[in-house]
């Protein structure tokens, strides 16, 4: 890969700090609704993914947060 220079860690520190997450918003997806998606049936898929890598569990349109 290509080194982290100290101005490049300095950049990309700065553009971080002027855009926060959720600076514009944020989309919400609503995946049983908008892609057929069966939540529960992928969730239960992934499971073993959620545990080993500690993925927080979004909550789905409806639910609350």
């Amino acid at each position: 890969g290509l080194p982290l220079t100290p101005d490049t860690e300095s950049r990309i520190g700065g553009y971080l700090a002027a855009n926060p997450r959720g600076k514009h918003g944020q989309v919400v997806y609503d995946l049983a609704g908008d892609f057929g998606v069966d939540v529960a049936a992928l969730r239960k898929r992934f499971g073993f993914y959620y545990e080993r890598f500690g993925v927080r569990r979004e909550p789905t349109a409806g639910e609350a947060g």
